[in-house]
This record gives C-alpha cells, sequence and structure tokens, in this order.
C-alpha cells in the first residue's frame, strides 16, 4: 500500500507530529492516512484495505491507542479538535461478508464514518458503519454509535445503541482539574470567555452535503486534494 502521512496537512511540508505507540498498516493499494498537526502525542492504530482512506483533523488527541479500521474502499474522516477517551473503536464494515440465503444479495454494506468537528468520545465508545457524529457533541461512556442518529451539534449520547440524551450543550478540552476554584463555586460559565464549542445548527451540513456527494467518486489524487482543501480552507473551495 501507500500511505501519505501528516506533512500534506496543517500548513505543508514541516508540520510535526509525535506518534506514540501508533500502528499503521496499509493493505492493497490506493490508500490514504492523512494526519493534520497535532500539539497531542499522536496514539492510534490504523487499518486501511484496498482504495480507503482515514483522515484526522487538528489538534486532535486520545488518552489512548485509538483503533481505525477501514476496509471495501470506504473512510474515516475525523474532524478538527476532536478528543477521544480509552477504548475507541471506529470501523466501516462488518469484516465479513453477510448474504440473503434466496436472492444471493449481499444485506451488510460497507460505510463511511464521519466524526464531525470538536466531538467527545468517551471511555470504550464504539463507532460502527455508517455513523455520524455532529459537532460539538459528546458520546458518553460504552456507546455504540451505528448510523445517523448522533449527527445533531451540540447533543449529548448516551446508550447501546446510542440516543439523544441532552440537546443545547457545550464542553471545553481542559479537564476539571484545571478550572479555578471561583469557576467551581460558581457552577455558571463565563460567556466572556472564547467557548469554541457551540456550533450552528447547520454547521455541518457543507461537509455532509459535499463528502457524500462527491467524495464517493473521487479517485486517489481528488481524494487528496478533497483533504487538502478542508486541511487548509475548512471547506472545499
Amino acid at each position: 500500500g501507500r500511505c501519505y502521512p501528516g506533512y500534506f496537512a496543517g500548513g505543508g511540508a514541516g508540520s510535526k507530529i509525535v506518534l506514540e505507540n501508533t500502528r499503521i498498516k496499509c493493505i492493497g493499494n490506493h490508500n490514504i492516512i492523512f494526519i493534520n498537526e497535532t500539539k497531542y502525542p499522536l496514539k492510534v492504530s490504523i487499518s486501511v484495505g484496498h482504495g480507503c482512506s482515514v483522515y484526522l483533523g487538528k489538534n486532535f488527541y486520545s488518552a489512548a491507542t485509538t483503533r481505525f479500521i477501514a476496509n471495501e474502499t470506504s473512510n474515516i474522516y475525523v474532524g478538527d479538535m476532536c478528543l477521544f477517551a480509552r477504548d475507541i473503536w471506529i470501523r466501516t464494515s462488518d469484516m465479513h461478508l453477510i448474504y440473503d440465503i434466496q436472492s444471493g444479495h449481499r444485506i451488510n454494506p460497507n460505510k463511511d464514518v464521519l466524526i464531525c468537528e470538536h466531538v467527545w468520545l468517551g471511555q470504550n465508545v464504539t463507532c460502527l458503519k455508517g455513523t455520524i457524529i455532529g459537532s460539538g457533541s459528546i458520546v458518553g461512556l460504552g456507546s455504540l454509535c451505528n448510523g445517523d442518529k448522533t449527527q445533531r451539534v451540540n447533543c449529548i449520547y448516551t446508550g447501546q445503541p446510542a440516543h439523544l440524551t441532552k440537546e443545547g450543550i457545550f464542553w471545553l478540552h481542559k479537564g476539571s482539574n484545571s478550572i479555578s476554584e471561583e469557576e467551581v463555586r460558581s457552577g455558571k460559565f463565563d460567556y466572556s470567555k472564547e467557548t469554541g464549542g457551540i456550533f450552528p445548527e447547520d454547521y455541518d451540513k457543507w461537509l455532509l452535503d459535499e463528502y457524500q456527494k462527491r467524495f464517493v467518486s473521487y479517485n486517489m489524487m481528488e481524494r487528496i486534494d478533497f483533504f487538502t482543501n478542508i486541511s487548509q480552507n475548512g471547506k472545499l473551495l
């Protein structure tokens, strides 16, 4: 296989990525692994089959090794400023083929996984094929995502399968141990500070529309252009 590493993104050649407990495996040809610059050590295990892509946005953070598995010309997209806890699995297929006995038609095709911007995945979350998670959202501990029921922005999703638990929330990257005593006592956010995690309801629409409409037909170089545009400009030009 042929992998395209993170120097394509985050300002081009010279961007720095520190690998920690990272494993990357390419099977077949025309695979793309596009990793943007991050200020955190990169802890991932990535396995891609023929014609697959994995895109990790800027300042991706994982508390331990996150496992990405893309097969059968499928793709995994993770937006900027995402935070993943321990024991996260993201996969685009069931790994084995399942057919209907009478018709002989396959009933478990692969599907892409899209995790939009500023998403927090709690410990032991699994994202199966077809998962879409909206920007600014949280998926709670031990949840199982398996479709587009989690695609609204600024929501909390929990359960197996994951479902809407709370809407109209935002979260901060800094941990609870780093907040001031004043913040603890007040129990209220100071809106004079920059939140960085509140998104309009239609914030992800352009990405979902363009990705689902155009990306599936891209050849290898067009996929690289697609990722490069998003990395450098935040959207397609």
